[in-house]
């Protein structure tokens, strides 16, 4: 039996950078909800360090040039934003939410 593609949600990727002071190897990590333009309602999780971010992303089916804008943007600021992201309750099922 194939299951049928669930239409996605579509909202927008929250990334938040926190500092980890002394943690020279990762220095910060990122929080990462989903949501509305202005606040995410879904909390998705937590990366440790930019690998770990691009890792967990590439999970969501995030594409890698949205990827790579969000690791130059996160380098100098401390939130940023995917807008357009659908999510479908499969995926979130294969991330454990």
């Amino acid at each position: 039996m194939t299951s049928t593609p669930q239409p996605g949600t579509i909202g927008v990727i929250h990334i938040v950078r926190q500092a980890r002071p002394g943690d020279q190897e990762r220095a910060f990590n990122f929080l990462i909800s989903f949501g509305g333009e202005e606040n995410g309602a879904l909390y998705i999780g937590e990366a440790s360090g930019v690998e770990d971010l691009r890792h967990l992303l590439k999970k969501l089916g995030i594409s890698s040039e949205a990827i790579d804008a969000a690791c130059r943007t996160l380098a100098v600021k401390t939130r940023h934003l995917i807008p357009d992201v659908s999510l479908s309750r499969n995926r979130l099922g294969r991330l454990g939410l």
